[in-house]
């Protein structure tokens, strides 16, 4: 038997993107010899989710990966496992203190100036030339600084445009983000007070769905070649929201590269269990494919790992550990049918 890696994930079996990025793990350590103790809290609670690292950590695994729900909140659980001899990897969520070895996730900010970036252009190529009136719908979420974040990236690449007004709409994040996320849209587009809307940014699935919804409510969905056609920008790229943008309800997905982030955390795992603190890439390195290629067993022939999306990846210093800052992929027309896409290969292999 290979190394016993325990995995902590904030749920199984309620989530796409985190049954991706579970399957994805297991095709690696099938590939690579490893041993998997997984497990997840019934909730997304964080004391319950502390509960559930320590049971693992309790059970002796050689090492520790977890997907907080809240760096912050189950800090007291991974310093439990540091304490114990038991190296600690995270991944998706920021951690503010020294404990991980290093932490795998894409940057929010940068994936949301990403999508006003692309948006911009769309818009642009319908207005004829560089467009600088009208208004632009922004869901955001000030109660979680992990989805504030893109928002925020949004409107850093939306500013310069000073004739576009960013119209706020702040929905919590919740089992209700979609229907509340249409709900507010709705409102906005109802009340625009002769604005022209000419787009609507999503910080996540859910809410993009929502947003999808209540422009197609509204009778507002126009042909990507028509010029009062509202661009939907949005981050993530599950199954339902590819299939708007095959129908045209959705233009822009900032995805991130979660088949790749437990396949990446189990190599350093792996590699710090044998060579020790030297095998985590230096701060202000810059890692890319030609250093490591993530493959797995990948037993459906679906091929998640066949165009390596989080390469390259910055090497970052964040509050003591190692941040690897993989890259994004931006989802468009032209490439959301690829099997590698996450929300493509969770489709076809359920």
């Amino acid at each position: 038997m290979g190394m016993k890696i325990g995995i902590v994930v904030d749920g199984l079996g309620i989530n796409e993107w985190i049954d991706a990025n579970v399957l994805a793990g297991k095709w690696y350590a099938q590939a690579h010899g490893m041993d998997l103790d997984i497990a997840a809290p019934e909730h997304i609670d964080p004391g319950e989710q502390m509960a559930v690292i320590r049971e693992v950590v309790d059970r002796g695994p050689d090492a520790l990966v977890v997907q907080p729900i809240q760096g912050e909140a189950v800090e007291p659980a991974l310093l439990y496992a540091k304490e114990k001899g038991i190296p600690v990897i995270t991944e998706d969520m920021l951690v503010r203190t020294d404990t991980p070895v290093i932490d795998i996730r894409f940057e929010g900010f940068d994936a949301g100036a990403e999508t006003g970036t692309a948006m911009l252009a769309l818009l642009d190529d319908l207005n004829g030339g560089k467009i600088d009136e009208g208004a632009i719908v922004v869901v955001v979420s000030h109660k979680n600084p992990h989805q504030l974040q893109r928002a925020k990236g949004f409107m850093s690449a939306i500013e310069p445009r000073t004739g576009i007004e960013m119209v706020e709409c702040d929905i919590t994040p919740c089992a209700e983000m979609t229907d509340n996320a249409r709900e507010a849209v709705t409102r906005i587009l109802r009340d625009s007070s002769g604005k022209r809307m000419i787009g609507c940014f999503g910080y996540g699935n859910l809410v993009t769905i929502g947003i999808a919804r209540a422009i197609a409510d509204e009778g507002l969905l126009r042909t990507r070649t028509d010029k009062d056609h509202i661009a939907v920008g949005g981050i993530d790229a599950c199954p339902q929201t590819i299939s708007l943008m095959k129908n045209g309800e959705v233009d822009i997905l900032v995805d991130q590269p979660c088949s790749f982030y437990l396949p990446i955390a189990l190599y350093y795992a792996q590699r710090y269990l044998q060579d020790g603190e030297g095998a985590i890439p230096a701060a202000g390195s810059t890692v890319t494919a030609g250093d490591i290629m993530i493959e797995g067993a990948d037993p459906h022939g679906v091929d998640p790992w066949k165009v390596q999306t989080w390469s390259p990846a910055e090497v970052k210093d964040a509050f003591g550990h190692r941040w690897f800052k993989t890259n994004s992929v931006t989802v468009t027309p032209e490439n959301c049918e690829s099997d590698w896409l996450w929300g493509n290969f969770i489709r076809k292999v359920r």
